[in-house]
């Protein structure tokens, strides 16, 4: 297939309105990554005029060119290796502390770099973190959700009841309550992000199974709350520290990122951890220029039909069947109890209820006692929003 003087090979991966492939420049045989899309062309030509703003940033891919050829919308990007979650499915586990302050440095480095040309992501989660092909650099890719928070030398204005944005799993807590986002935003789903690559799964996971749409969203939403206190208490307290900052953030300021690097490093000098990655470096991808026979290996299953044991889609299945044998959320952990007068909705109730409002309102009360969907369904709520007084924060500590 041709595509405006490409040539494509493969595909890559798939997103909300898009799909990418590789490919080669037809011309000089030079790899590439093209990603294209017939019914949301307008969303490519958005990604790709962000990615020139961005252009020359280190960890940024590359935009070569982009257009619209026989009704196809394409973008031409910088080939890249595999994204830090399909990293993960080959090695069964999780990634090791020096591995994951590794990639803590350098995404707080993407991250205040884009920042600073006014952008925000929106949808940072492990598979938006992909590999060079030499395996020494992290990439942040896909800014299909990104926008300016910029505008004229002028923050955003603050805005409540907008539409959730960005993966469920990783969205912050102020992207739940229907908050627009900021730089806070961004800090905050990279420390669930990290949090993921080092443990191998996230502790809201058993609560949106079997969900879909706004109740998965909800259902997370709690768990999330339920779990703020805990999430880094196995980790060096840096990692507390700093998660603590990003919470305590409000909309409109500038985070002080020089402050996670610092604490990154404390880390690694306190800790002795070697600066490393936990996959070989210079093991350059073959080029798709190359057609390399595919061998795959196959098994047969009960029903005499063969399954490709090499696929990332068999991979990714067996090996979420492993975490939920051994990677249990509350494993370890002690479950928070719920009396009588919690689970009726008596004075106890209230308080807990009341101590959240507070901290929408104070920008400094500390996580409330009792948080369950009564607080969901509150915050949802017309009641809810009346007794705000400050939407700049919500502060969970």
């Amino acid at each position: 297939m041709n595509i405006g003087g490409y040539t494509i090979t493969d595909k890559i991966d798939s997103g909300g309105y898009g799909k990418v492939y590789r490919g080669y420049e037809t011309a000089t045989l030079k790899p590439v990554a093209v990603k294209i899309s017939i019914k949301c062309g307008h969303k490519v030509s958005k990604e790709a005029k962000i990615l020139k703003k961005l252009s020359g940033g280190s960890g940024i891919p590359e935009v070569y060119t982009n257009g619209k050829w026989n009704h196809v919308h394409f973008m031409v990007l910088e080939l890249l290796g595999h994204n830090l979650y399909r990293e993960m499915l080959e090695n069964k586990q999780g990634f090791s502390l020096s591995c994951v302050v590794k990639i803590a440095e350098q995404m707080i480095e993407r991250l205040k770099f884009i920042h600073s040309k006014g952008i925000l992501h929106r949808d940072i989660k492990p598979e938006q973190l992909l590999l060079s092909l030499s395996g020494d650099q992290i990439y942040l890719v896909d800014y299909g959700l990104s926008c300016k928070y910029i505008r004229k030398k002028v923050h955003k204005t603050f805005k409540d009841h907008v539409c959730t944005v960005g993966s469920v799993y990783f969205a912050s807590i102020h992207s739940h309550l229907g908050h627009e986002q900021s730089r806070r935003d961004d800090l905050e789903s990279l420390f669930y992000t990290l949090l993921f690559l080092k443990n191998a799964h996230i502790p809201w996971e058993s609560a949106v199974q079997g969900l879909e749409g706004i109740s998965k969203w909800q259902a997370c939403f709690v768990s999330k709350l339920n779990h703020q206190q805990d999430l880094f208490q196995d980790w060096p307290i840096q990692f507390s520290n700093m998660f603590n900052y990003i919470r305590k953030l409000i909309y409109e300021e500038n985070p002080n990122y020089d402050y996670f690097i610092k604490c990154l490093e404390e880390i690694k000098h306190k800790m002795g951890l070697k600066n490393e990655f936990d996959w070989s470096i210079n093991k350059n991808i073959k080029a798709v220029t190359l057609d390399i026979p595919n061998q795959k290996r196959t098994r047969h299953n009960k029903s005499g039909r063969t399954k490709d044991c090499d696929s990332i889609e068999y991979k990714e299945k067996k090996w979420k069947k492993d975490v939920r044998k051994t990677h249990s959320p509350m494993r370890g952990k002690i479950k928070p109890k719920i009396g009588k007068d919690e689970i009726s909705g008596t004075k106890k109730s209230d308080n807990g209820v009341q101590s959240y409002l507070d901290c929408q309102k104070t920008d400094k009360a500390e996580l409330p006692q009792l948080l369950d969907k009564k607080i969901l369904y509150l915050a949802k709520s017309k009641k809810f929003h009346n007794m705000i007084v400050d939407h700049s924060a919500c502060i969970i500590s």
